[in-house]
């Protein structure tokens, strides 16, 4: 039986049995739909066209647990990869082309948390977790969304009929990072740490800000636009800032002429701690996969066999002969003519902007493509074609619930390298196969045995 198949076949397991639900009651099926359209109003999670998924991607147990152990194992890789390449962050940042951000610091007292919140991009291809790109930020997006999912979830009756049986849970990324922000605050002396948010919609943190204050952390939203350091971050009515959760990307921050003086102020006085440090986004940086995959067959068995298991074939788009399959190859060439095995992308940079897929582009196009950006700041990784899991969706022009079977990119939410939780994005019918949140649909995940 093909793996990507095996899901589709048990027609007793949870997931047929959860879509027998719904499909039989349409019109709680439209009803969940609703909230959870209006749960998730704080920002876009869907594109218009994308049907709503009404239940969780399901994941068993064991295909979680290899998920987490990836990611995890790939991002301990590339941390150690950098370390061996260059002597500082700032070295770190020559080597790869890159601008030194103001808020980089070489300070072991911030950069021992650079992997404390990450989230990869995952496909399972052929049963096989594939790591995409690595995301090592505070800003990293899942948390917020999948606590939103997951109330509504865990409160339709559908839910808590099937979970009496037993053996199915979700996240509780939330509450990890909670506790990781004061652990953080703790390692720098402060026991009754006051927190504070800054992201790009205040009603996007509410769920942040109440759970932090409810466990002992008062914790409260922040803009840019208010923030003066003095001694440490103080919001405009002067309260105090221990540990400052970034929720935005730097780099478009500054592109977009936000105020950063205060975070500035902060890296440069050692004061507030700013959660996650800003070597996170270096370590981000696509390339990297490209070294991991260059030096895989130096590496001792245990991590080659992560690198070979786990990242899909990578190289920087240069004109330089590369390894592949253990035999060397101009890599140009073969790109040109293997162009539906590989996808081009942009070494920084989110959202699938500047991303090209082999099997989506005319030769024409790829061609040009290959003489235009081989100069610098891109990487050519190989496809992984993606498996595809069944989801319950609900089709308003109907009214009535589908069941279709669609790719997901799956996202481990990693605090501290343990996974707290999934953040999914399935590809709509119809939709490119670069499966961005607004390409298709954000949703979570529920894992059971």
């Amino acid at each position: 039986m093909d793996v990507r198949d095996r899901q589709h076949s048990d027609t007793d397991s949870l997931e047929a049995a959860w879509h027998r639900e719904l499909a039989a009651a349409p019109e709680r099926a439209a009803e969940l739909a609703r909230e959870l359209d209006d749960r998730m109003s704080a920002q876009p999670w869907h594109h218009p066209e994308s049907p709503i998924p009404v239940r969780p991607l399901l994941l068993r147990r064991q295909e979680a647990e290899e998920i987490g152990r990836a990611a995890a194992g790939v991002i301990r890789l590339v941390a150690q990869e950098c370390s061996r390449r260059a002597s500082s962050p700032s070295a770190l940042c020559d080597l790869l082309g890159i601008p030194v951000s103001p808020l980089l610091t070489d300070r072991h007292s911030w950069n021992q948390w650079v992997l404390s919140q990450a989230r990869p991009d995952i496909v399972l291809s052929g049963g096989v977790p594939k790591i995409l790109e690595c995301n090592i930020s505070g800003a990293i997006g899942g948390p917020e969304q999948t606590a939103r999912l997951d109330s509504v979830h865990w409160t339709a009756p559908t839910t808590r009929a099937l979970a009496r049986r037993g053996g199915m849970w979700s996240g509780h990324a939330l509450e990890a990072r909670r506790e990781l922000l004061v652990h953080m605050a703790h390692s720098r002396g402060v026991d009754r740490p006051q927190l504070a948010v800054a992201g790009w919609n205040e009603e996007n943190f509410a769920e942040t800000v109440v759970d932090a204050s409810r466990h002992g952390a008062p914790c409260v939203f922040v803009s840019l636009e208010e923030l003066t350091e003095d001694g440490g971050l103080r919001t405009a009515e002067g309260r105090r800032i221990d540990v400052l959760l970034q929720k935005f990307i730097t780099a478009g921050a500054y592109a977009d002429g936000c105020p950063m003086e205060a975070l500035e102020a902060a890296v440069a006085h050692d004061s507030t701690l700013i959660a996650s440090p800003e070597l996170g986004s270096v370590y981000s940086n696509k390339r990297i996969l490209a070294w991991l995959t260059d030096r895989a067959h130096t590496l001792p068995s245990e991590q080659r066999d992560i690198v070979e298991r786990y990242v899909p074939w990578t190289a920087q788009l240069a004109d330089q002969p590369v390894l592949r399959q253990g035999a060397r190859y101009d890599l140009l060439p073969l790109l040109e003519r293997e162009q539906h095995s590989f996808v081009l992308k942009p070494e920084e940079g989110f959202g699938g902007n500047g991303v090209l897929v082999g099997r989506e582009t005319s030769s024409v196009q790829w061609r040009a493509a290959l003489n235009d950006l081989s100069g610098g700041g891109y990487i050519a990784q190989e496809y992984c074609p993606t498996d595809t899991h069944p989801v319950s969706v609900y089709d308003a022009a109907s009214g009535e619930v589908d069941r279709i079977h669609a790719e997901h990119v799956i996202g481990p939410l990693l605090m501290q390298s343990r996974t707290t939780g999934f953040h999914t994005r399935f590809r709509r019918p119809g939709g490119k196969l670069v499966t961005t949140m607004l390409q298709g649909c954000v949703n979570t995940v529920f894992i059971h045995e």
